[in-house]
């Protein structure tokens, strides 16, 4: 297993764009395939005016992908707010998807820790998620529920994790 971080510049993230729209919608439409595209494109280089005084580039937001016998198997994104009403809180793990042929094997817990340590030597203290549906998972690598959201008609956990 390999976890790495992908950016724009990528040679691969052209192909990760295709593979994350068939993951997310279920299958390949180019007009989703633009919107994932350029949303990655455009919050990376939202970093990029976030601290132009500074003359570098805001860590945030980076994309993992994992890898296994060089097949992507999994990818997250670690960005710096995914709740607009709680803007004050962050970094966020957002949109962390392993196929379903390789969960229970141990890559989602690998990917988050990898995330965790980049947090860290980011001098991060917290780190944010909303789930739908996998509360139970994230409770058992230390996350804790501390409220509810509601978006777009669904309801999320809202999780957090001290670092």
């Amino acid at each position: 297993m390999k976890i790495k971080e992908i950016t724009p510049q990528h040679k691969h993230f052209e192909p990760l764009c295709r593979i994350l729209t068939d993951w997310i919608y279920g299958q390949v439409d180019y007009i989703n395939y633009l919107q994932v595209k350029w949303s990655l494109i455009e919050q990376y280089n939202h970093g990029k005016v976030l601290h132009k005084k500074k003359r570098k580039r805001h860590p945030l937001p980076k994309i993992f992908i994992v890898t296994h016998k060089a097949k992507l198997i999994g990818f997250c994104r670690f960005v710096p707010h995914v709740v607009m009403e709680k803007k004050h809180l962050g970094p966020w793990l957002a949109q962390m998807y392993i196929l379903s042929s390789h969960r229970n094997c141990g890559y989602g817990k690998s990917l988050i820790n990898h995330i965790c340590t980049v947090a860290r030597k980011l001098n991060h203290e917290q780190l944010y998620l909303k789930t739908e549906d996998q509360e139970a998972f994230y409770q058992n690598l230390g996350w804790q529920s501390f409220d509810q959201h509601q978006e777009d008609g669904l309801s999320y956990t809202l999780m957090k994790k001290d670092l």
